[in-house]
């Protein structure tokens, strides 16, 4: 067999229609809109106009949406600045917290938002139970 001929056999196995591709990367099937972009953004190679390349636009597909996982795992993570401002606190306030496990850390100078806010309004909780409790009375001389 001709190696042109041998190439197109290839191609034929290895290429999909933008309809046979869009079934295949989601159910239900991504639009032509959504493929449309994906293609531009790089993730899907199309060979030829509504062809795509099977192996590289599943693969991209996939890169696609590890970076949405992770952008997803990436937004309950704040700055120290930004939770310092949420909070309410200063700089000192918030090593303080973290360091008595209030405040939750996820990185250098990043914090777990939702764990931390949670963190915060058990502190303030234990701060007022505290403040509550009775305490010996003052002695009157």
């Amino acid at each position: 067999m001709p190696t042109s001929l041998k190439k197109r056999a290839v191609e034929k196995e290895l290429t999909l229609s933008s309809s046979q591709l869009a079934s295949i990367l989601a159910d239900p099937p991504l639009s032509r809109t959504v493929m449309r972009a994906l293609a531009t953004d790089g993730y899907l190679v199309e060979v030829r106009h509504g062809t795509f390349d099977l192996a590289a636009s599943v693969q991209g597909y996939q890169r696609f949406l590890d970076g949405k996982q992770a952008a997803r795992l990436d937004d309950d993570t704040v700055s120290a600045v930004r939770l310092a401002s949420i909070l309410g606190i200063g700089d000192r306030w918030m090593r303080i917290l973290a360091d008595q496990g209030f405040l939750t850390k996820s990185g250098r100078a990043a914090y777990n938002l939702a764990a931390s806010v949670q963190g915060y309004i058990r502190f303030v909780r234990e701060a007022e139970r505290q403040r509550a409790r009775p305490g010996p009375k003052p002695r009157r001389d």
